[in-house]
């Protein structure tokens, strides 16, 4: 099963995120916070490596 914030979740994140464009061009926030915990909360984690 993938992690994904919950909209209550990301209501609490996203105002501590930066908002000011710095560089390249950013992706969207959620779905890189949501690859991040993915990989440290999933199944496998990062344990296996």
């Amino acid at each position: 099963m993938r992690y994904e914030l919950s909209d209550y979740e990301w209501c609490v994140i996203n105002p501590m995120l930066p908002n000011e464009p710095r560089g390249i061009p950013r992706v969207d926030d959620r779905r890189m916070l949501n690859g991040i915990f993915c990989l440290s909360f999933g199944r496998e984690g990062l344990e296996g490596r």
